[in-house]
């Protein structure tokens, strides 16, 4: 009888702390689960606060382009013109359903992305000057050319999440452009002229520019090469930078020691000019934010001439005199250019990489012009074998003004500027609050 009653009271406990321990490994279970949805809640506000910063980002660069971002600090700080957005006061704002109506605590700031719904989130973003303007970031006075922006993400069950970005316009080039010229690949073809006097340029503006600034005339990518192209340098052209003249103003961008590499010039081409596939991408970039995209073969009407206009020709393209202008113009083909045209800017000529000025006139050419072919075996850009000719990806570029002519190219480092295209704003710093 005792052995039964024994029994029973072992099999109680055990029926007991099997119930028991099934109860803790239940809360458990629901506690983990609990715990993980808390988590995948605070991962999404977090990713719906960079999905603001993003496509605020991209509403800036189309509103604002490559100009100063006074305007645009100034519109968003509300009609005090004093920006009061403090990322510890926003907060988001819930109606009786869970669902965010807006957000609060910014005074009256603009946002410049208002609440948006994605998925079962909402984000917001915000405009500020960049914590290292003198002013701080409560100034709507922009000096250096950088902006903060901050994302909000918030999620149904009341999770919220903080980034911030500091921007600044970013253009597609890898370092600034170091000749008045410059041309890529092995034995390229630099014609100017034989029997008419042209004039060269490499110190800056003409020398109206920045004093005692220059650039070689004509940049190239080695020694070699350098040798192939003063060797046919005609006699009766003048090529001119920092008081050197004739073969000295060619340089080879790679070598330190090259003569035409002065002290007061840009000196070295900057890493990333010699990729081929970047190269490519670059100016893929630029046809993504292009003014005007004109198709070879199809008439195509420009847009007013303006420093910052950016022409794009996906294939052969002719510039004649009555399109003498401004801006960035970038060919993918052949770029046959009148004599008589003047054209104030950026020149690029990247894909078939040939430069062909033609005809009489005294045209002028202020800025900078890059010549590259990049097209591969079958000469022809935007197919398959792109980048894979010739040297590291670059073949023979052409660059030929032989026709005639008494035209004048100057390096000019505000044309450069003014035309040089945006395809992005940057990010430089970036963290989550």
């Amino acid at each position: 009888m005792t052995e039964r009653g024994s029994a029973m009271l072992l099999a109680i406990f055990m029926i007991a702390l099997l119930t028991s321990m099934g109860i803790s490994l239940l809360f458990l279970s629901q506690n983990e689960i609990s715990l993980g949805a808390t988590d995948l809640r605070s991962k999404q506000a977090y990713f719906l606060a960079e999905a603001g910063v993003e496509v605020a980002r991209l509403t800036l660069f189309n509103t604002n382009g490559n100009g100063l971002f006074d305007d645009d600090l100034t519109t968003h700080a509300g009609a005090d013109t004093v920006i009061d957005f403090d990322p510890d006061a926003v907060k988001p704002v819930y109606d009786g359903q869970g669902q965010v109506t807006g957000f609060t605590g910014f005074n009256d700031d603009v946002p410049l992305i208002g609440t948006t719904q994605l998925g079962e989130g909402w984000y917001a973003a915000f405009l500020t000057n960049d914590p290292g303007e003198g002013a701080g970031a409560g100034s709507a006075n922009d000096t250096n050319d950088r902006v903060m922006i901050t994302g909000v993400g918030a999620a149904r069950d009341g999770s919220f999440e903080i980034v911030q970005a500091i921007v600044e316009p970013a253009p597609p080039f890898p370092g600034d452009i170091p000749a008045t010229i410059m041309m890529f690949g092995p034995s390229p073809l630099f014609a100017d002229v034989d029997n008419v006097a042209k004039v060269f340029q490499g110190d800056d503006c003409g020398g109206t520019g920045i004093p005692g600034f220059a650039v070689p005339v004509l940049g190239l990518m080695d020694t070699a090469t350098e040798s192939v192209v003063e060797s046919s340098l005609s006699l009766n052209t003048t090529y001119t930078h920092a008081g050197q003249t004739g073969e000295t103003s060619v340089s080879d961008l790679t070598d330190a020691s090259d003569p035409g590499i002065v002290v007061s010039s840009l000196g070295l081409i900057a890493p990333g000019w010699d990729d081929c596939h970047a190269l490519r991408q670059m100016t893929e970039e630029v046809r993504g934010v292009a003014d005007v995209v004109c198709l070879e073969g199809v008439p195509c009407s420009l847009p007013p001439s303006a420093p910052d206009r950016v022409v794009f020709s996906d294939g052969d393209f002719t510039l004649d005199s009555s399109l003498s202008g401004s801006g960035a113009l970038w060919v993918t083909g052949t770029l046959t250019m009148n004599g008589a045209t003047d054209w104030n800017g950026l020149i690029v000529v990247v894909g078939e990489g040939a430069f062909l000025r033609t005809g009489a006139g005294t045209g002028q050419i202020s800025g900078a012009t890059i010549v590259a072919d990049i097209a591969g075996a079958d000469d022809q850009y935007g197919t398959s074998d792109d980048c894979e000719g010739g040297t590291d990806g670059f073949d023979s570029a052409v660059h030929d003004e032989s026709a005639g002519g008494t035209g004048l190219t100057t390096y000019c480092n505000a044309d450069v500027l003014a035309a040089t295209p945006l395809t992005k704003y940057a990010i430089v710093d970036f963290r989550q609050r």
